[in-house]
């Protein structure tokens, strides 16, 4: 979805880093640590979109996101009964 939001704008070349399996403490500081870095080298903010299912994990570490965060979870299927 997040290349899909991209192609809206002509024009720009887009530097597009996918992350897979961002599912601990330890790699959310690594991505955060990247984030930061784009900042510093470009000097602009750069757009995060998000597809984590424990997005707490970005939330616990001590740095926050220096990024536009754009979250695309609108759900995911829980191990109990049902749907959240």
């Amino acid at each position: 979805m997040g290349h899909s939001l991209l192609t809206q704008f002509d024009g720009i070349d887009w530097e597009i880093i996918n992350v897979p399996f961002l599912d601990d403490l330890e790699k959310a500081q690594l991505v955060l640590a990247q984030i930061n870095h784009a900042i510093e080298r470009d000097g602009q903010r750069p757009l995060v979109f998000s597809t984590l299912l424990q997005p707490e994990i970005l939330r616990s570490s001590n740095k926050p996101i220096a990024g536009y965060l754009i979250s695309l979870r609108l759900f995911h299927h829980s191990h109990q009964v049902g749907w959240i």
